[in-house]
């Protein structure tokens, strides 16, 4: 309980890992939302600052304040993941985040660019810089990929980072003169980590994500991947054809008036190639 007139009243929020905060509201006793205004019963001086202060200005009962805040974007999965056995090196880097994401996370904006100076830009096939070169070290836009111990970094033999709907992918170049050495075990342990400046408008992950695989000496022929339907109506759709082992691809099934669908099927033969995940 507050008494008229009482003025600069502390108002905290404290954000948790999972939400951003946004900004305060005032709601009435019929759950209206009210204008934020000196003249207001309940005013509060910065509605979008969580640190704030408030003033109470009239007779205001029932009235409520309300923090909003919305999910941050995650990462729901990553691959590799660790294996002491290590993984083949033509596994390409996967990184699922909770929702479709822009590809603006991971390419660099025209005044991006003119604030690294005196650089040599990375572009993929449309143009767009994902990364550039300067005193010989390969940077990439909200991704960092080293040795494990840190010492060595390692985003030169990586390929432009591609994105689809929520699946980030990085692929290794597949030349052998672009390929990183190994260990006198015939071991590479790699460190990857996503920069929490990854944003979906503008909530902002809350912390970087990051996590060790260890790549092994031998490679991967590439999988082939055929769909179909079990009817002429719907259709079905990927980005379809050849993927390197360890990648991941987004599968839709777009139902017609008179089918409805049930389930994905894979026709594995002798191979567990292949899986849905749902």
């Amino acid at each position: 309980l507050y008494k008229l007139g009482e003025s600069n009243l502390s108002l905290i929020f404290e954000e948790s890992d999972a939400y951003q905060f946004v900004k305060w509201c005032v709601y009435d006793t019929n759950s209206l939302l009210t204008e934020c205004s000196e003249t207001d019963p309940i005013y509060i001086k910065d509605p979008e600052n969580p640190k704030t202060v408030f003033n109470v200005n009239s007779s205001c009962n029932n009235y409520r304040i309300e923090a909003i805040c919305l999910l941050r974007p995650y990462i729901t999965n990553v691959l590799p993941t660790y294996q002491a056995n290590g993984v083949s090196r033509d596994s390409a880097i996967t990184v699922t985040f909770d929702r479709v994401l822009s590809l603006d996370n991971f390419r660099y904006t025209d005044d991006e660019i003119a604030k690294l100076g005196d650089v040599t830009l990375l572009k993929d096939a449309n143009g767009k810089a994902y990364g550039y070169k300067k005193n010989g070290i390969t940077y990439f836009k909200n991704i960092n990929i080293r040795s494990n111990e840190g010492k060595e970094n390692l985003l030169n033999f990586f390929q432009a980072p591609e994105l689809n709907e929520e699946i980030l992918t990085i692929a290794p170049k597949k030349s052998v003169n672009e390929r990183f050495a190994l260990d006198e075990n015939g071991y590479k342990d790699i460190r990857v980590s996503i920069e929490n400046n990854v944003c979906y408008e503008n909530l902002k992950m809350k912390s970087s994500k990051t996590w060790n695989y260890r790549v092994a000496d031998f490679t991967d022929s590439q999988c082939t991947v055929s769909i179909s339907t079990m009817n002429n109506s719907g259709s079905i759709s990927t980005s379809g054809g050849n993927y390197s082992v360890g990648s991941q691809f987004i599968l839709k099934y777009t139902e017609s008036d008179q089918w409805q669908f049930v389930n994905f099927i894979i026709n594995k033969g002798t191979s567990d190639a292949v899986s849905v995940s749902d």
